[in-house]
């Protein structure tokens, strides 16, 4: 998504609004659940972790998402046999 800038308050408050007769409503909103669904899939880690280094964090937050990936790739490459 884009950063866009507004030259006044009045601008910003109308820039916000959606049209509810738009056409395009429900296909945004699927996207914004869909969003929200990929992203809500890690598990938050419970405690307080301190890492060595952004990478050694990063192999830690993948080792979380794995079951929910190999639960995915599972069911979809048995759906195509």
């Amino acid at each position: 998504m884009g950063v866009r800038k507004f030259r006044s308050l009045e601008e910003a408050e109308t820039a916000g609004t959606v049209d509810p007769t738009d056409p395009r409503l429900l296909e945004r909103i699927r996207l914004l659940w869909r969003r929200a669904t990929l992203f809500g899939r890690l598990e938050p880690a419970r405690g307080v972790f301190k890492y060595g280094s952004v990478e050694e964090m990063n192999r830690d937050r993948e080792r979380r998402r794995r079951p929910e990936r190999a639960r995915e790739d599972g069911a979809t490459s048995r759906a195509s046999d």
